[in-house]
């Protein structure tokens, strides 16, 4: 009695141990649904502000994330979940570099690392060998003592970094479960389908509808980028396979398949259609619901008509064909929804016949592949031939600025990422860095590829994160995606996820290899010792029951005494990445703010003027982003102002007005050497003070962007258009320096320097801004004729226009156009036409030789030029044009046989020219004279 007595009452203690403990879950639980909402709720919206490609968008996401993670590694303390994936650290070491990179270094050990300190020497010896040896010699601005060349910049993109990791952690704590992860994928499902679904009405509908009017080109429901949009669509994709994947899984196992009629097929086509009788009598709502969703989600990504998004999904959906097939998991139903997928898919883009402008667009993809001028390849060779950036990285978030000395030719396009992501890590991070990632996603990689886990729900999520993490691994190798929070985070959701259920997995198995080993060590112990006397025989019985009766505490113990180990670690951990979180987030607020000023200018046409300027002053913000914002805002005014200005001289007209009102040739006339010509004009509006009291206010602004990152054209380009004779010569000439390196892609910048630097009395500081300039350009600007006389004489000039006889000929037949035969002449005159001949490859370029030749009365270049331009031309009417020149010129030079000859082949091609039968009969009237 007494023995029975004990064990209810330990039965009744175990069971209110169990109660309890269950109560102290439901709170856990309850903070882990919570976060959980949280993350569907951040899922739901990121697509929608144009897939949170601005600042503004991700200010949100810092107090959002920063609650999911605290809850979250709360339940990691609780749960004892432990996060130690490769993949975690590879992450974890590219926040410590960039976390270096803003660290104040001492001036040896920043001299050695920083690309700041290559900049600033190269403006200090440009500075010092074309400034006059009177001026006030001085440093030039002062980079900030950092390897980041832009550290605000790396704060605020180590802050979005840090929120794409916090939400990957949080996502693989917090769903591991069957539930959690269901809800998890329906929602990106859902929410991917229906922004897919805006796509497709903006493809299809009649009048063109777009969300993004200003980039209809280039946009693609609710993204900016076309490009960027398949990367978010593929996580969704991912999600919907999951999903039926899981369902019919679920539906395998709720039929009995013992009692399925299973009849032989006699022949190939039997056995298919008893696959699809069988596949037909399986399916249900939802699983028909699920299809639908993938046909849906798989057409935007083809309607996106993203080449490298099209290429990269048709890859990662190959392999994870090929990972089903090899896993054993490919069955008859699997099949059969691969093929009404595809079929599907070409239904929907024929009926609405969009498959032929996607075909266009894959058509372009070997011409790229194959151009020798590919624009990729360009940026990656400059990217790599930066070694001041091979130790620790220029800055994270600094490609845009970091990229700039090394252009050699003008761009149509200002690249602000790498369009591949290993160059960019290796760009601003270094190369540390970029194996760190190469690791850790190679890692998750081969864990996807060669690890196939145990449990169902594992094994539906791997497969849906191979399809994932490939299709934007392969497109980020062309493309830079992946910055975007609406393409990062659904990303991270199902990496999570996987990792998340994956670790659960194993830990179970541990678990119970843990306990079943310590059972039957618990066996062995209760066995009877037969070498015993036999006086202790009667206590078996009792020994058995406390054996009983310890099993259930060792195995609590086992549950919840590692705590006392594990949370100082957790706890350690979780503070860190908070603070990663929190440290740049007021750089990224201040930046987002910066944001909607910008666009407050961009929009000034539209909303009014004095609503700006009330929301401009009521700003008091020091910081440098803002305080550009604000310098803009003022030189935009000073030029308004000016430009309506009522003292202007009478002989000046409109056009002349609006173009002298710009800034950056006003103030060229408070310069101490200025020209005598823009001195009157400074005498006749140095009376406007609002003017000089907006330009006076900027030049404060711009020399804080500037003191914030050299590197800053903007701020470069600000401060000349804000400098009213302010600064010393020193100072001036290091800004034009500065304009020069760093504006290498703008040749209009440097133009409106090199122009502003002559008008200012800096005659050689313009000039060897023009050889800069010129020598990168295919053809000389027409400014640079119009500076003549201007405070530019053509002795000056002719020395500074590039070596190459074409680009020479281009401007001599420039300046002949402008009644300055003579300065012209002086050009063609000393250039080899012969040699100009050979080096033209394009008609545009004969055409300047067959002119100079004329210009000389050397025949024989200009004929010779006119047959190589017959030769050439691409339409029979060029060719008959050419041979008609080449017809004139023979007969001027008295050969009419000659000129006969190609007189006739000219006929042969226009019959009916008029032109051409004219000449030949004044060529057989020479003839005939003869």
């Amino acid at each position: 009695m007494s023995s029975k007595r004990r064990s209810s009452h330990s039965s009744q203690r175990t069971s209110d141990r169990s109660r309890n403990e269950r109560a102290k879950l439901d709170w856990t639980d309850i903070l882990a649904w919570a976060a959980r909402s949280l993350i569907f709720l951040v899922l739901v919206v990121c697509p929608w502000p144009y897939g949170m490609a601005h600042w503004q968008a991700m200010v949100w996401l810092i107090p959002a994330v920063s609650l999911i993670l605290l809850i979250a590694f709360a339940v990691a303390i609780k749960k004892k979940v432990a996060i130690s994936s490769p993949l975690a650290w590879s992450i974890c070491g590219i926040l410590v570099i960039a976390l270096l990179q803003i660290v104040p270094l001492p001036e040896v050990v920043w001299s050695w690392l920083s690309p700041s300190a290559g900049l600033e020497s190269e403006v200090q010896t440009l500075t010092e060998t074309f400034a006059t040896s009177d001026a006030a010699s001085g440093a030039v601005v002062r980079a900030p003592r950092t390897v980041s060349i832009h550290p605000l910049q790396t704060s605020a993109s180590f802050t979005v970094l840090a929120i794409g990791f916090a939400f990957l952690l949080s996502c693989t704590i917090l769903f591991r479960d069957r539930t959690s992860c269901v809800l998890l994928f329906s929602v990106l499902a859902i929410s991917g389908s229906a922004n897919v679904a805006i796509g497709i009405y903006q493809a299809i509908v009649a009048d063109g509808w777009t969300l993004l009017a200003d980039m209809k080109s280039t946009s693609f429901s609710t993204f900016i980028s076309r490009n960027s949009a398949p990367q978010y669509t593929v996580c969704c994709l991912a999600s919907a396979a999951i999903l039926l994947l899981l369902h019919h899984r679920d539906r395998n196992d709720e039929v009995d398949r013992r009692y399925r009629l299973k009849y032989p097929s006699v022949n190939p086509i039997a056995r298919i259609r008893r696959r699809v009788e069988e596949f037909v009598s399986d399916a249900d709502p939802w699983s028909i619901t699920y299809l639908i969703l993938l046909i849906v989600l798989a057409a935007g990504i083809l309607i996106a008509n993203s080449r490298g998004g099209i290429l990269a999904c048709s890859g990662a959906a190959v392999v994870t064909v090929l990972a089903i097939a090899f896993g054993k998991q490919m069955s008859s139903s699997g099949t059969m929804v691969i093929v009404l997928l595809l079929a599907g898919c070409s239904l929907f883009l024929s009926t609405f016949e969009l498959d032929e402008a996607i075909g266009q667009r894959l058509e372009t993809v070997s011409e790229e592949a194959y151009e020798r001028d590919n624009e990729r390849l360009t940026l990656w060779g400059m990217a790599l031939s930066q070694s001041s950036a091979w130790i620790l990285g220029s800055g994270l978030g600094t490609f845009h600025f970091a990229i700039l000395p090394a252009y050699q030719t003008p761009t149509s396009v200002w690249f602000y990422h790498a369009e591949n992501i290993v160059i960019e890590v290796l760009s601003n991070c270094g190369p540390l860095a970029a194996l760190g990632l190469i690791f850790g996603v190679g890692w998750l990689i081969w864990q996807l590829l060669t690890k196939q886990p145990p449990a169902r729900l594992s094994k539906a999520i791997r497969l849906g994160c191979i399809l994932a993490v490939l299709a934007i691994g392969l497109q980020s190798l062309v493309d830079f995606s992946l910055i975007l929070p609406s393409v990062f985070l659904p990303l991270g959701a199902i990496v999570g996820a996987y990792l998340g259920t994956k670790e659960y997995v194993e830990k179970s198995k541990r678990k119970r290899r843990r306990s079943r080993s310590k059972s039957s060590q618990s066996r062995s112990q209760s066995k009877p010792d037969r070498s015993a006397p036999s006086a202790s025989t009667h206590s078996e019985p009792v020994l058995a029951a406390e054996s009983a009766g310890s099993a259930a505490p060792q195995k609590t113990a086992e549950v919840h005494v590692a705590p006392n180990k594990f949370w100082p670690a957790t706890l350690v951990f979780s503070s860190a990445i908070l603070l990663a979180v929190l440290l740049g987030s007021g750089d990224l607020r201040s930046f987002a703010t910066a944001e909607y000023l910008a666009s407050l200018n961009s929009n000034s046409g539209e909303v009014d003027s004095s609503t700006i300027d009330s929301e401009f002053a009521r700003l008091t913000s020091d910081y440098p982003e803002i305080q550009f914002q604000i310098a803009r805002r003022l030189q935009d005014l000073a030029q308004s102002e000016l430009a309506l200005s009522k003292r202007w001289p009478e002989q000046i007209n409109d056009t002349m007005r609006r173009s002298l009102a710009r800034p950056e040739f006003f103030t060229a006339s408070f310069a101490p050497n200025a020209t005598e010509e823009v001195k009157q004009l400074r005498d006749q509006l140095v009376d406007e003070s609002a003017v000089l009291e907006h330009l006076h206010a900027s030049r404060a602004g711009m020399l804080s962007v500037l003191a914030a990152s050299p590197w800053d054209w903007r701020a470069s380009w600000g401060l000349l258009r804000a400098d009213l004779g302010d600064a010393s010569q020193f100072e001036r000439v290091s800004n034009y320096f500065r304009i020069m390196i760093t504006c290498k892609n703008s040749p209009q910048i440097i133009q409106a320097a090199a122009t502003h630097a002559v008008m200012s009395g800096e005659t050689i500081v313009g000039l060897e801004l023009w050889r800069e300039l010129l020598s990168s350009l295919p053809r000389v600007p027409p400014q640079v004729a119009n500076m003549l006389d201007h405070g530019l004489s053509f002795e000056q000039l002719e020395p500074v226009l590039p070596e190459n006889p074409l680009i020479r000929l281009a401007f001599a037949k420039q300046l002949d156009s402008m009644k300055r035969a003579v300065e012209a002449e002086r050009i063609y005159t000393s250039i080899d036409l012969s040699s100009a001949l050979a080096s033209a490859n394009k008609n545009a370029e004969r055409q300047l030789v067959i002119w100079a030749a004329e210009k000389k009365g050397d025949v024989e270049i200009q004929i010779q030029g006119l047959n190589q331009a017959a030769q050439a031309a691409l339409s029979s009417s060029d060719q008959g044009n050419y041979r008609y020149a080449v017809a004139k010129a023979l007969l001027s030079a008295q050969r009419p046989d000659e000129a006969l000859s190609e007189i006739d082949r000219a006929l042969n091609l226009a019959p009916n020219e008029s032109r051409y039968v004219e000449l030949r009969r004044e060529i057989l009237e020479f003839k005939a004279r003869l």
